[in-house]
């Protein structure tokens, strides 16, 4: 527990990077999970001194003598997200890197939700996505992708990327196909100074009822 935080380490045997760790965080406050790469902790010690820290032991896989084995806090992974810059910057201002090198690199997928109501197909147009991504540059950073069957393992197809801007704006990208449901995913692919999601929204219009 940390920050009002329930954090669950799990380490698997893959050699892949992407999936040796899965440390789950769940926003109590909030009811919500999500997932932290990148760290891959071994154990996690409360700090009985100062103010509240917890202490993890890094795990050496995949990682130079530079940065394991050691210990490293979990309060950075906090301090990131509360002191993000939300003002345009003026220039000069350095991506976002964890301290052993790695990009910061969020993903987001929603869940497979129904378009309508009573159950009608619709006829998928555009996907918004609004934002607020600062870059040092100006790179295409968002990659949307979509899908609309319900199984969990089918793939999403890709729609494009939207371009970083350091205020917030609304981009869309063109889907252009029928469907009873949907789900999407926002992933960034290239680091960035600051990045912050506020809404995926989806523009559908009802086909005829009577057909199937």
């Amino acid at each position: 527990m940390y920050l009002n935080n329930l954090y669950v380490s799990i380490l698997t045997n893959s050699p892949n990077p992407d999936l040796r760790s899965f440390l789950f965080v769940c926003d109590l406050s909030q009811r919500t999970w999500y997932r932290f790469a990148n760290v891959e902790a071994t154990s996690m010690i409360r700090a009985t001194t100062g103010g509240e820290e917890i202490w993890w032991g890094v795990d050496p896989t995949n990682r130079t003598s530079a940065y394991a084995p050691r210990i490293a806090r979990l309060s950075p992974l906090n301090i990131a997200q509360r002191e993000a810059n939300t003002e345009a910057p003026l220039s000069g201002f350095a991506n976002i890197v964890d301290p052993d090198g790695n990009s910061v690199l969020p993903k987001i997928e929603t869940g497979w939700m129904k378009l309508s109501k009573p159950e009608i197909e619709k006829r998928i147009r555009h996907i918004y996505v609004s934002h607020m991504t600062q870059a040092n540059g100006a790179v295409e950073a968002l990659r949307v992708s979509a899908k609309v069957s319900a199984a969990p393992y089918t793939a999403y197809q890709d729609l494009g990327t939207v371009p970083t801007t350091p205020n917030y704006e609304r981009k869309r990208v063109r889907y252009g196909r029928p469907a009873y449901g949907l789900q999407v995913k926002v992933e960034q692919v290239l680091p960035t100074h600051m990045t912050a999601l506020y809404d995926i929204g989806v523009e559908a219009w009802a086909s005829d009822g009577a057909k199937l």
